[in-house]
C-alpha cells in the first residue's frame, strides 16, 4: 500500500487531491494501516473515526515544522509577571487566593531556582519563595500553589499531577482538581515518575511503590531484586537496584514496565557486555520480561566508579525506552531500545517498527530532538519538545515555540499588574 510510505505532510496535500483520493485515504483500512505504522502510541483502538484520524495526522505534522520552519514564532514566559498569560480563573477567581510569597518574590533571586518541568503543555518550577508554580500553555493560564515544606525538589510533571520530594516525603499536585497530597516513604527515593492518577516511587532500598494520590491506595514490591533476579551477585544487585525505573503504560490499564540492568564480564574489560532488562507487571504481578546484551561501549578501568546506565522513555507518537551509558566528554553511548509496542528489544532507534532506515529522523523531528537530547545533552538548544511545544529555559523566564501559529505577548511585571488589591 503505498500511501503507508507517504510522509505526514505528503498524505495531507493528498488528501486535498480530489474527492477520490480523499475517499479512499480515509477508508477505514488505510487509516488503521497508516496510523498502526506511524503513530501507534497515539492510537488505542483501531481508528474509525476520520476526525480523529485527520486530527492526529495534523498535530504529528505541525510537530515536525520545528525541525524545518526556522521562523516559527518563540514566546517568552516570565516566572514573575502576566500579561495574557492569566491566573487561572477557577483556583484564583479574580486574581485572589495568590499566595503573598509569590507576590512579594523578588527577581534578583532567580538564580537559586531549580531547573523547571516541562510535559502534557504544562510548565512547573518552584520558587524559592515557597510557592510552586503551574504554567498551561494551552489555555495560558498559570496556578501558584502555596508550599510550607522546603527544600522541594520538583520530579515529574504529568496530565494530573506534579510530584515533588523533600527527605522521605513525596509530595503531588492534583493540577486539575486543584488539592494536594503527601505520602510518607520509610526509605529516600531514587526515582519518582507519574502518568494519569499515579506516582511511581523507586525506594533506595529496592523497594516499588504505586500511589494513588486520588484515593491514597498503595501497592508495595518488595525487594524486587531478589524476586526478579534472584541469582545476581551483589555488585550486579546494587548496580540493577541504582538504574531501577518505571514507565506506566498509557494503552493498559495497572500496567507499567520495569527497566533496569547491569554489567557482565566475560574476564576483560574489552569484551564485558551490559545486560539490559525490561519486566511488565499488570494487576501487581508480574507477567513478562526480556533481555538485551549489548557490548559495553565505554568500560570503566579496573577499581573506577562506574557510569550508571541512564534510561529514558519516549512516549509520544511511539512508545519506546532507550537505554545508554555515560561517556567522556558527558555525552551518551547508545546501547539498545526496547519498543513498548510490540514488546522486543531493537538495536538501533530507526529499527522501530514505523521506521525503515536511519530516513526516519528526516520523518519524525520530535523523537529526533528527545534522543539527541539524551544522548548529545551538551550539545542541546532545547530543553524539552513533544508533539505541541518545543521550550528552553533560561534565567528567570523560558521560551516557548508551539506547533501550532500563536502569540503570547511579552510578560508584563507584576507589580504593574491590577491584583484586585491583593498587591499590598
Amino acid at each position: 500500500m503505498i500511501a503507508l510510505y507517504l510522509e505526514f505532510a505528503e498524505f495531507g496535500r493528498c488528501l486535498r487531491v480530489s474527492r477520490l483520493w480523499r475517499r479512499k485515504l480515509l477508508s477505514r483500512p488505510v487509516m488503521v494501516a497508516y496510523a498502526r505504522r506511524h503513530w501507534p502510541a497515539l492510537i488505542k483502538d483501531n481508528v474509525t473515526n476520520t476526525w480523529v484520524f485527520s486530527s492526529v495526522l495534523k498535530k504529528v505534522a505541525l510537530a515536525n515544522r520545528f525541525g524545518y520552519d526556522h521562523n516559527l514564532p518563540r514566546e517568552e514566559v516570565a516566572y514573575i509577571g502576566i500579561d495574557e498569560h492569566v491566573f487561572d480563573p477557577i483556583l484564583h477567581p479574580r486574581n485572589r487566593n495568590i499566595p503573598q510569597a509569590y507576590l512579594d518574590y523578588d527577581q534578583e533571586d532567580i538564580e537559586a531556582e531549580e531547573l523547571p518541568l516541562y510535559g502534557f503543555g504544562k510548565v512547573a518550577f518552584h520558587l524559592c519563595a515557597g510557592v510552586v508554580v503551574i504554567d498551561d500553555l494551552f489555555s495560558k493560564s498559570r496556578k501558584v500553589y502555596p508550599t510550607e515544606v522546603e527544600p522541594l525538589e520538583l520530579q515529574a510533571i504529568g496530565s494530573k499531577l506534579l510530584v515533588a520530594k523533600v527527605d522521605n516525603l513525596v509530595i503531588a499536585w492534583d493540577h486539575v482538581n486543584d488539592f494536594v497530597s503527601a505520602k510518607r516513604i520509610p526509605f529516600p527515593s531514587t526515582y519518582l515518575t507519574t502518568r494519569d492518577d499515579k506516582v511511581g516511587i523507586v525506594l533506595s532500598s529496592g523497594r516499588v511503590i504505586i500511589w494513588t494520590p486520588e484515593d491514597s491506595s498503595a501497592i508495595e514490591h518488595e525487594k524486587l531484586v531478589s524476586i526478579l533476579e534472584p541469582t545476581l551477585h551483589q555488585p550486579d544487585r546494587e548496580t540493577w537496584e541504582e538504574c531501577l525505573r518505571i514507565f506506566f503504560d498509557p494503552r493498559k490499564a495497572n500496567t507499567f514496565f520495569l527497566a533496569s540492568g547491569y554489567f557482565m564480564s566475560t574476564g576483560q574489560d574489552e569484551n564485558r557486555t551490559v545486560r539490559l532488562k525490561v519486566y511488565e507487571f499488570s494487576q501487581g504481578r508480574s507477567v513478562e520480561k526480556w533481555f538485551y546484551d549489548s557490548p559495553d561501549p565505554s568500560p570503566s578501568p579496573p577499581g573506577a566508579t562506574e557510569p550508571p546506565i541512564e534510561i529514558l522513555e519516549y512516549e509520544f507518537d511511539y512508545g519506546a525506552i532507550f537505554f545508554s551509558r555515560l561517556e567522556p566528554g558527558d555525552d551518551h553511548g547508545h546501547l539498545a531500545v526496547f519498543d513498548k509496542i510490540e514488546r522486543r528489544f531493537v538495536l538501533e532507534p530507526w529499527h522501530l517498527a514505523p521506521y525503515t532506515s536511519q530516513d526516519w529522523m528526516t520523518g519524525d523531528y520530535t523523537l529526533d530532538i528527545v534522543i539527541n537530547n539524551f544522548y548529545e545533552p551538551t550539545r542541546s538548544y532545547c530543553d524539552a519538545v513533544d508533539l505541541d511545544f518545543m521550550v528552553s529555559f533560561r534565567s528567570g523566564r523560558y521560551y516557548v515555540t508551539p506547533a501550532r501559529a500563536t502569540t503570547i505577548p511579552l510578560r508584563t511585571n507584576l507589580r504593574e499588574l491590577d491584583l484586585g488589591g491583593l498587591a499590598g
